[in-house]
């Protein structure tokens, strides 16, 4: 599913030099989305990939989606300054793994 405003960001007159891209990694069902610093979201990507597929379509599901949307960054006003990800699974970070 993707969600695209009608508008681009200059249209709304809304001055965005950083823009976020938040990325939401799940078993099956995965997100990006690129907004502004204000917590605005400009634009969400989700989609499922095949369990069987594994790390390997996860992998090339967000390859590809969040260099879809990196590419489209000055079309939303603007420069990709940081990335947040997020997932459900247990974080080791004193080992510095999942």
């Amino acid at each position: 599913m993707l969600f695209v405003p009608s508008v681009t960001a200059a249209e709304w007159g809304i001055n965005m030099n950083r823009l976020f891209l938040g990325v939401e990694i799940g078993a099956t069902k995965h997100q990006v989305a690129i907004g502004t610093q204000n917590g605005e979201l400009l634009c969400v990507i989700q989609g499922r990939v095949v369990l069987e597929d594994g790390a390997e379509g996860i992998l090339s599901w967000m390859k590809h989606n969040i260099s879809g949307l990196i590419s489209r960054e000055s079309g939303f006003g603007g420069k990709v300054a940081g990335i947040g990800v997020g997932f459900g699974g247990i974080v080791e970070t004193s080992a510095g793994g999942f």
